[in-house]
């Protein structure tokens, strides 16, 4: 009887594969309306600005070009007066934006709020308005040779910073640990070293080597935060370095939502819980996102 069981269920498992490899499903992707999506980050130190103009695209849809809208008419205000008209690349360009205005002076000597405004026949006008943050900079850098582990229980070193928040404001900052290589020729190049930190006003930022804090926590107070990393990441022989940005709330939220949409679809996978990404963005999705950003020295 044993022997019976046992085959009916080889069968059974077999005949379930079976299906699974010969089944196929058929699913009406959902409705939905186009819309204008347009992202653009400005530093107040920029005088090149850019942006991408691009359209939603459906579950099931082809796109062509990232989908880039090419023909739109994109506007740059700064508290209240227009600087000009950002201009197309022609549709050439292989890089994210393709919407570029270059100023005769950093765009935060205009002033205070940005706008865009982005109008096109096919669309709502979709605009965006932001102020840049104030700027806030590190008291000191310390570097911290045994900084305990990190994950996998690899040793680490870290950085200690000490600043001190602005009062009776919301503040928002993006820090990460670089490293900078200076070539012969006097070019330098700065590259991002994966970092972390237990600190519970940090969070993981849209890209993994940026972390992101709020001053929820210690709003108007002298604050110390340590972030740490694996030694085997630095090269001794280098100088390591400290990016500091003040960034925009929107900018900051934006940043958030993509950190959190990537750890979800890496922890749970397909049975991840949906994420709204964060957008800025009237009749439309995407983020106008300001900063003001800093490099430091961090001396070792």
């Amino acid at each position: 009887m044993k022997k019976i069981f046992f085959v009916l269920i080889a069968f059974l498992g077999f005949y379930s594969c079976e299906e699974a490899f010969t089944t196929v499903l058929t699913v009406d992707p959902p409705e939905y309306v186009k819309r204008m999506a347009v992202h653009a980050f400005f530093d107040a130190k920029d005088t090149e600005l850019k942006a991408s103009v691009a359209t939603t695209v459906g579950l099931l849809e082809d796109v062509d070009n990232l989908g880039r809208i090419n023909d739109a008419v994109v506007e740059l205000f700064v508290d209240g007066q227009k600087v000009g008209d950002m201009v197309n690349d022609g549709g050439v360009s292989s890089t994210t934006y393709n919407y570029f205005i270059v100023l005769p002076k950093p765009i935060g000597d205009y002033g205070n709020e940005v706008e865009l405004r982005i109008t096109h026949p096919d669309f709502d006008q979709v605009s965006a308005k932001e102020k840049f943050p104030a700027a806030n900079l590190p008291l000191n850098l310390k570097f911290i040779n045994n900084a305990g582990a990190i994950d996998g229980g690899e040793p680490a070193a870290g950085i200690e910073i000490e600043f001190q928040d602005n009062a009776n404001q919301e503040d928002f900052y993006e820090i990460g640990v670089i490293g900078i290589e200076v070539f012969p020729s006097q070019d330098t190049n700065f590259y991002s070293i994966y970092s972390n930190s237990l600190d519970p006003a940090i969070v993981m930022g849209a890209n993994y080597e940026d972390l992101l804090v709020n001053d929820i926590t210690f709003d108007g107070s002298k604050y110390r935060l340590l972030v740490t990393f694996a030694k085997w990441s630095i090269d001794n022989n280098l100088p390591l370095g400290m990016k500091w940005n003040n960034v925009s709330k929107s900018q900051y939220l934006y940043s958030k939502s993509i950190g959190a949409f990537n750890n979800s679809r890496e922890t749970a996978g397909p049975f991840a819980e949906p994420v709204s990404i964060y957008s800025n963005m009237e009749n439309g999705l995407g983020i106008l996102g300001l900063r003001r950003g800093t490099y430091f020295v961090v001396e070792r």
